[in-house]
């Protein structure tokens, strides 16, 4: 006996045309009696014959996996009718299996409209931004990378399937290339920022013309990656230029998620690499503001938490997510892992705030001014934040991770023993 059961249409999609009485879209048996309606004729998977041969049930397999395909085929158009409001497809279980056919309807709709959707990323060729893009990738979207040189994202391109992923020049302070950049798209996620220079064009102008170009579009989502320590009122101009930021985009899109990150450490990043470039060759290692408290984060974690927050703007939108790792660490606590982790023994000498304050100034020098009075505060998630708990993530520690790069600064490589962590 072959049964049946109806996908409920989503409460979003209150039509007339859903409803008692009227014809389905496909139309498949129901306890083994087939109704035939005007726009469709039932698949049925017929079932071997008593007493069949070995080799006859065997064929009866293979044409029932055929027949599952098929309708694998029709659960995929199904994600085009949920566009237009079209009928609820009736889909047979009795090949499936009773319990796999509903997953597996859901499964195909959902990672059919997954597959539809399509992201832009201003910045994605940066250290955050490839992370994101290939999460992204992973889930299934189409990925869009907007960059003023889009050279820097080529390496992505083997990282998603023919068609899957798109290059285009844009520059977040030229509103036309911002406009031409988040046309089509569901959803825009702005990582553009700076550490030095012009502050308040890129990271609040260009924020603000980020927001205002994805709102005319009818952008679904918005994702603006921001930073803890961002406060319009703040003294450093790289952490008001991220607050205001911050004010521009909420203003011009109220729906955006903002994620504020401590500093981010990967393979690849300018933080853990470059301690530990610099430990490996100093002799005495000078430690500027060695009090003052680090959250540092995972870039595979931040990369998720914002794949999550874009693709689920449902649930996500409006909110504001701090992000930090598992541990807190004093940035003399953070040089002296770093120097365990490549096995130096160095010595650490803390720097006096006035000495810091003439370094700050020299040209070309390890720290700017402005960096100087961000270092003024800790940079943790605070109390009662949103967070990855939220997110259902996990946060990775350092050690976890770290030493798969940190190898390449020990005496010997990665033939050196594994240092203590």
């Amino acid at each position: 006996m072959m049964s049946g059961f109806a996908l409920n249409p989503p409460q979003y999609l209150d039509s007339p045309l859903w409803g008692p009485g009227k014809p389905s879209f496909l139309q498949a048996s129901v306890n083994g009696a087939q109704k035939r309606t005007r726009t469709s004729t039932p698949l049925r998977a017929p079932a071997p014959e008593a007493g069949a041969s070995t080799n006859s049930a065997i064929w009866a397999r293979g044409r029932q996996r055929r027949i599952v395909g098929g309708l694998d085929a029709v659960n995929r158009l199904y994600a085009i009718f949920l566009r237009h409001d079209a009928p609820p497809p009736v889909v047979s279980r009795g090949v499936l299996g009773q319990g796999s056919a509903r997953h597996s309807l859901f499964a195909l709709v959902t990672g059919s409209m997954m597959q539809d959707r399509l992201v832009t990323i201003f910045g994605g060729g940066g250290f955050l931004g490839r992370y994101v893009a290939q999460e992204l990738l992973s889930r299934g979207v189409r990925v869009r990378i907007a960059e003023r040189n889009p050279g820097n994202a080529v390496r992505l391109k083997p990282l998603g399937g023919l068609g899957q992923i798109q290059l285009m020049s844009a520059d977040i302070n030229k509103p036309m290339s911002v406009a031409r950049a988040v046309a089509g798209a569901d959803v825009v996620i702005n990582l553009v920022g700076i550490l030095n220079g012009a502050f308040d064009a890129v990271q609040r102008q260009g924020a603000q013309t980020l927001a205002e170009a994805a709102a005319e579009a009818g952008v679904q989502a918005m994702v603006q990656v921001s930073a803890i320590g961002a406060d319009p009122d703040s003294a450093s101009a790289y952490g008001r230029s991220k607050g205001q930021g911050e004010a521009a985009v909420r203003a011009a899109f109220p729906a955006a998620t903002i994620v504020r990150p401590s500093i981010i450490f990967g393979r690849e990043d300018q933080f853990l690499n470059r301690f530990a470039q610099l430990i490996r060759m100093a002799p005495v290692v000078p430690v500027i503001s060695g009090g003052t408290k680090f959250q540092p984060v995972y870039v595979v974690d931040v990369a998720k938490a914002i794949a999550i927050a874009a693709l689920d703007p449902m649930t996500h939108g409006g909110k504001t997510y701090e992000l930090g790792g598992p541990e807190v660490l004093s940035m003399e606590a953070i040089n002296r892992w770093i120097a365990r982790a490549i096995g130096r023994d160095k010595l650490f000498v803390p720097v006096p705030a006035a000495a810091a304050s003439i370094i700050a100034m020299l040209p070309g020098g390890p720290i700017t001014g402005d960096q100087l009075k961000m270092l003024a505060h800790d940079n943790v998630v605070a109390p009662g934040a949103l967070g990855f708990q939220t997110l259902g993530i996990a946060p990775t520690p350092m050690a976890a991770v770290a030493d798969t790069w940190l190898v390449q600064y020990r005496r010997h490589g990665r033939f050196a023993g594994r240092a203590e962590a």
